[in-house]
């Protein structure tokens, strides 16, 4: 791991021999050349930073950007950190549904989706919970995309309303009635539960 030394100078000046020790002016050149390194450090230092996902912000996240083939489309420096993230996973794919699971996971560690497998060639990735911003669906549907093996079908399942607010059938053969979570009525047609979103890519 990758760490910022802040002792140059000190480094220097412990590495004098010992019958130098007492020269001023010599333990003062090696301080000036032990500065010199340490500015050289903090600069190269500050690099790391700018162009690391993590803390990269604005024009340096873009370049990253650039390179793993994952445009900001309009989102936060917040946001698109997660989204670079995914996209190096994405491209990294060997194809299987683990990977296409991972790339999900690296983009919202706490994303929360379930898979089922169908023969021969195909599975059904769908979200358990919690709410996609509509915004983000189209992005997410192509690192699901580009995750998956070609020739794989997948049928991404998604809401983009929370849990509470989701149209939910009943939960036994017996009626339910819910104004909130399941079908609107003829008086009242905008109540009901919001339908989830179906993808196939």
């Amino acid at each position: 791991m990758l760490e910022h030394l802040l002792d140059y100078v000190t480094r220097a000046k412990s590495r004098v021999l010992g019958q130098y020790q007492a020269a001023t002016r010599f333990n003062a050149l090696v301080g000036e050349v032990g500065l010199a390194f340490q500015e050289l450090e903090d600069a190269l230092w500050g690099l790391v930073g700018a162009t690391a996902i993590d803390t990269a912000t604005g024009i340096w996240l873009d370049r990253i950007g650039v390179i793993v083939n994952e445009g900001r489309g309009g989102a936060s420096d917040a946001s698109y950190r997660g989204f670079l993230r995914a996209r190096i996973r994405a491209n990294r794919s060997n194809g299987t549904v683990e990977d296409v699971l991972a790339v999900l996971y690296v983009w919202d560690d706490n994303y929360p989706a379930y898979m089922q497998q169908f023969f021969p060639a195909s599975f059904e990735l769908t979200q358990s919970g919690g709410s996609l911003a509509p915004s983000d669906v189209p992005r997410v549907l192509r690192l699901v995309k580009s995750a998956r093996a070609a020739g794989v079908g997948v049928m991404f399942i998604y809401q983009t309303v929370d849990d509470a607010s989701a149209f939910t059938f009943s939960t036994s053969a017996a009626l339910e009635s819910s104004s909130t979570t399941g079908f609107g009525d003829s008086t009242t047609p905008a109540t009901g539960g919001a339908f989830v979103g179906a993808e196939r890519v």
